[in-house]
C-alpha cells in the first residue's frame, strides 16, 4: 500500500515527541510537511525530520502531495483548522479535544461526512491494548458500572486558564472518551462538582468528580470520572463492573472475573485472565496513525478503534455538560439543547 502522505499543523512538543516520530516509524504514512506560524519553530521541526515547512497553513493545504492533515495546535483552534482541511478535500485528525465551540464541532462533523473524508481525533488510549482488553471484557459481561480515578499533580501555565475545557478537564478529556467508548452506550445526563482556586490562584478546574448516565432509562448505567491536580503519584484506576462479571487496571494490577452461581445458586465471581502486551514510548500513537491511515485508503475499513469526529463532538457535548453540572448544581440531560451547554 501506498503510504498517506501527512503534514503536521503545530510543531510544539506534542508533534516534536509524538505525532512526528511516529509517522516517520509507520509502515503505511508518510510525513511529509510541517506548519507553524513561528518560522523558527516549523524550521526547526522540519530539519529535525527532514522535511518541508510552511507558515501558512493554506499554503500546505494547497500542497498536492499533501493527502492528509493532523492538528496538533491550542484546542481554540482545532475547529477552525480542521474545516479549512475538509474544505480543502484532505483527510483530517485532529487532537483531542475537538473543538472549544459546539456549533463548529458540529459543523465540522458534517463537512467531512458530506465531503465523504476520514475525519479523527486523537485519543490514543483506544489503541493502548490494556485499554481495549478493558472493553472487551466489559462487552462480555454488561456493564452497568464504570470508575476511572486518574490524578495528577498541578499542569503547565499553558492549561491553568478559566476556560471550560482548560484546568483539570483538559487532562480528562481521554477519561470522558474512555467512558463513553467502554460503556457503548448514548449518554442520558451528566452531573458533577468541580473546585477552582484551590492549588493556584489562576482560577483553573483544579478538580473534578463527574457521573454519566447512560440509558435508556429503565436500563440505566453509569459512569464516573474522578481527577485532581492534587494527588500526583497516587496511581491510576480503572474499574468496570457489569451483570456478568468485573474487570480492573491500576492499583493491585490487572484483574477480571465473571460471576458463576455456586451450588447453592448465589452469584460469586471466578477469576479469568485479562490478557495483553503492554507498549513502550509512542506505541499508541503509532499504531493510531497506522490503522488512520489503513482507512484512508480502505473506504470500507471500521474506524473504530480510532475515535471519529462523531465521537470527538460527543465527548466534547459530555465535557461541557459536565462543566455546567459542576457550577450550576443542575443535573443536565441529553441531548443538549441547540447551541449546547452555556
Amino acid at each position: 500500500m501506498e503510504p498517506v502522505r501527512t503534514g503536521i499543523i503545530g510543531c510544539g512538543p506534542r508533534t516534536r515527541n509524538g505525532h512526528a516520530p511516529a509517522l516517520q516509524a509507520a509502515a503505511n504514512a508518510e510525513l511529509v510537511a510541517v506548519c507553524d506560524l513561528i518560522e523558527d519553530l516549523a524550521r526547526e521541526v522540519a530539519t529535525q525530520f527532514g522535511v518541508r515547512y510552511y507558515t501558512d497553513h493554506r499554503e500546505m493545504l494547497a500542497a498536492a502531495d499533501v493527502e492528509s492533515v493532523v492538528i496538533v495546535t491550542a484546542t481554540k483552534f482545532h475547529a477552525d483548522l480542521a474545516l479549512d482541511v475538509v474544505a480543502a478535500g484532505k483527510h483530517v485528525l485532529c487532537e483531542k479535544p475537538l473543538a472549544d465551540d459546539l456549533d463548529k464541532a458540529r459543523e465540522l462533523v458534517a463537512c467531512a461526512e458530506a465531503a465523504g473524508l476520514r475525519g479523527g481525533v486523537g485519543y490514543q488510549g483506544r489503541f493502548r491494548p490494556e485499554l481495549q482488553a478493558l472493553k472487551a471484557h466489559a462487552a462480555e459481561v454488561e456493564p452497568v458500572q464504570m470508575l476511572i480515578n486518574r490524578p495528577r499533580g498541578v499542569m503547565s501555565l499553558p492549561y491553568l486558564l478559566p476556560d471550560p475545557l482548560c484546568g483539570i478537564m483538559d487532562y480528562i478529556s481521554h477519561d470522558l472518551d474512555l467512558a463513553l467508548w467502554v460503556m457503548g452506550r448514548e449518554p442520558l445526563a451528566v452531573s458533577a462538582c468541580l473546585r477552582r482556586g484551590i492549588y493556584t490562584d489562576t482560577q483553573a478546574i483544579d478538580l473534578l468528580t463527574a457521573t454519566i448516565e447512560f440509558g435508556p432509562s429503565e436500563d440505566k448505567a453509569t459512569a464516573t470520572v474522578v481527577s485532581t491536580m492534587g494527588g500526583a503519584g497516587l496511581g491510576v484506576t480503572y474499574q468496570v463492573v457489569g451483570r456478568r462479571g468485573y474487570a480492573a487496571l491500576g492499583l493491585g494490577g490487572p484483574r477480571a472475573a465473571r460471576l458463576e452461581p455456586d451450588e447453592s445458586g448465589v452469584l460469586k465471581p471466578q477469576s479469568c485472565p485479562l490478557e495483553f502486551e503492554s507498549l513502550r514510548g509512542n506505541g499508541a500513537t503509532l499504531l493510531m496513525h497506522e490503522h488512520f491511515a489503513r482507512c484512508i485508503r480502505d473506504p470500507d475499513l471500521p474506524l473504530e478503534p480510532c475515535a471519529s469526529l462523531a465521537d470527538g463532538l460527543r465527548a466534547l457535548e459530555v465535557a461541557l455538560a459536565i462543566v455546567e453540572a459542576g457550577e450550576t448544581g443542575c443535573r443536565i440531560p441529553f441531548p443538549l439543547r441547540p447551541g449546547g451547554p452555556s
